[in-house]
């Protein structure tokens, strides 16, 4: 009984002891050796994914985009909304030769795909997608097309109608028009979808109202805002998107011929395109090429996208030169090379000019794009 309470004999606490030790030696010898195949691993894989980017280099580019000797670019670490040139740092781009102002005449395509029309295609009555149509189609009719109107009518000198928007859509507002471009669009594929023929009433409404606002505007100017906001973009003063409204203006009035076959809209989409076209060779002359493509560090949406798009349209030279000028280098050039830039590279900016990159393969055949 003295014996039991004793408790362990000594040297059984001593081999616990050095057993414990033994424990913590073999965890930490172990912790160790697995940590060293995992650098191993970590050191491999990135060496493999740079042999992959210096493979991916290799064949990414055919001979005749090869770098031109001395092309140069000074391209922001960041480009996108509230771009300012002041306090902007820069980093150098050898870029490649993006052929733009864009003079060359197009590659016969090797085969197209004709699209088929919206109009040939009907959503089941009852199915959880028809319902979804219906909540955009009473969305869009609920919608009064003289708001959406005013600040145009207010900008051409007329009397507007009913009340002006709000929020981005308010008389004092930079971005004010960009919505009626998307409403264009957005009624052009219900109309398709459904047949309405209210719905169709009022985007022919707003059409002819916008060939009024461009008649007292004149040289096919088109827009909510005043022509001095394109002056400050060329100025690289800060401004809030002009060309990021005029693009979806353009892509709505393109929707508008393409989807509901209205001429006048693409009459005033060519309209546009021609002001916008004066305003580029303007800067072209006086500034210069790296000047423009110092502009394009701010938002600008996807005016290349929306100008190859008419381009296919037309066919007309002038439009694929002008839709080239917005082709932007510093974000194309890397990214046709494989090499990764687009850290701090504002998405809402910089996607509309890779879909527009597309359409200038779809236009030209070209193999960078």
């Amino acid at each position: 009984e003295m014996a039991a309470r004793r408790g362990p004999p000594r040297s059984t606490v001593l081999l616990l002891a050095v057993l414990i030790g033994l424990s913590f030696v073999f965890l930490f010898s172990l912790e160790r050796h697995m940590r060293r195949p995992a650098a191993a691993l970590r050191k491999a894989t990135e060496e493999e994914l740079a042999a992959q980017s210096r493979r991916q280099r290799e064949v990414a580019l055919p001979r005749q985009t090869e770098p031109a000797a001395g092309t140069t670019i000074a391209c922001p670490l960041y480009s996108g909304p509230g771009f300012g040139k002041a306090g902007a740092k820069y980093t150098e781009l050898h870029a490649i030769n993006l052929h733009s102002p864009y003079q060359g005449l197009p590659e016969p395509p090797t085969a197209t795909l004709q699209q088929f029309s919206l109009r040939r295609l009907r959503l089941l009555a009852g199915s959880a997608q028809w319902a979804s149509m219906q909540v955009n189609l009473n969305y869009l009719l609920s919608i009064d097309p003289d708001t959406l109107l005013w600040a145009w009518r207010r900008n051409a000198g007329e009397h507007p109608k009913g009340r002006p928007a709000g929020g981005w859509e308010a008389p004092h507002m930079e971005l004010r028009g960009h919505f009626l471009g998307h409403y264009l669009s957005a009624c052009a594929m219900t109309w398709a979808s459904t047949n309405h023929s209210v719905l169709d009433g009022r985007m022919r409404y707003v059409v002819s109202a916008m060939a009024e606002v461009a008649a007292r505007l004149g040289g096919g100017y088109l827009s909510a805002f005043p022509e001095s906001l394109l002056d400050r973009f060329e100025r690289i003063e800060p401004v809030w998107a002009p060309y990021y409204t005029l693009h979806k203006v353009l892509q709505g009035l393109l929707d508008q011929y393409t989807i509901a076959g209205s001429s006048l809209a693409l009459q005033l989409a060519i309209g546009l395109a021609a002001y916008v076209g004066g305003r580029l060779e303007r800067v072209l002359s006086t500034s210069g090429l790296t000047h423009h493509w110092a502009t394009l560090n701010m938002e600008y949406g996807g005016m290349n996208d929306v100008l190859w798009q008419l381009a296919a349209i037309t066919g007309r030279p002038e439009h694929r030169r002008w839709a080239s000028l917005f082709d932007k280098p510093c974000f194309l050039s890397p990214q046709a090379t494989h090499e990764d830039r687009l850290s701090k590279m504002h998405a809402n900016t910089h996607v509309p000019i890779a879909i527009g990159a597309l359409h200038r393969h779809e236009v030209t055949g070209e193999p960078v794009f």
